[in-house]
């Protein structure tokens, strides 16, 4: 399995020229471990330190928003803007860009490592766990 590391600094892309840029990074930390963007045009970030970060500036400038109390493994936003964060243990999602996280206990998932979540077109949720 093939992991890509993102240190010290993030890259965008502009939709209309598809070239990458260099955007420093104002974060606390540079142990990032997933980014996504919202439909609404902000972009959240997470840390190995269990943090929530917000930019409204295509990531040039960022605000931490919340702390998420398990190591986040991964981060996907679904088509109504609703924020999964996969953790060690379960995962927990996010209604209100990313402020505040509710912690989702299913009897099947009996607290294991998500390791990935994506979405059909339909918009069923799948998990990865092991």
């Amino acid at each position: 399995m093939k992991k890509i590391y993102l240190l010290l600094t993030i890259l965008f892309t502009s939709k209309v020229l598809a070239q990458w840029g260099m955007v420093n990074t104002p974060l606390a930390t540079p142990d990032i471990r997933n980014i996504a963007d919202h439909p609404e045009g902000y972009i959240i970030a997470v840390t190995n330190k269990m943090e929530v970060y917000r930019s409204d500036t295509s990531g040039n400038y960022w605000n931490k928003i919340a702390t998420i109390e398990n190591k986040i493994e991964n981060l996907v936003i679904d088509q109504t803007g609703i924020i999964y964060a996969g953790t060690i243990n379960g995962y927990y999602l996010s209604t209100d860009a990313g402020y505040t996280w509710n912690k989702k206990d299913l009897l099947m998932l009996n607290g294991r490592k998500i390791h990935d979540i994506e979405f059909d077109a339909n918009g069923n949720i799948f998990m990865v766990t092991f």
